[in-house]
């Protein structure tokens, strides 16, 4: 299990995982649902659209990270 910080510019929250078994997507989708709309971070780095779908071990996650969707609006 490791502890992921989810969510987005307007709230976080910590969430407990099996690494194994549970993807980025399926946190973006429960906890920051404009995911789809934004830029995407693990760790701090930018998380492309295909590794959405791997799971926290596959991507090498294997402690607590934090997994942030940013949204830029226009003119900001």
């Amino acid at each position: 299990m490791i502890t992921v910080t989810v969510g987005n510019s307007y709230g976080r929250t910590d969430v407990q995982v099996n690494e194994t078994t549970t993807t980025p997507e399926s946190l973006l989708k429960k906890h920051a649902p404009d995911y789809i709309k934004a830029t995407n971070y693990l760790n701090g780095e930018v998380i492309s659209n295909s590794d959405l779908t791997k799971t926290f071990a596959e991507l090498g996650i294997t402690d607590d990270t934090s997994l942030i969707a940013i949204i830029k609006l226009d003119n900001a």
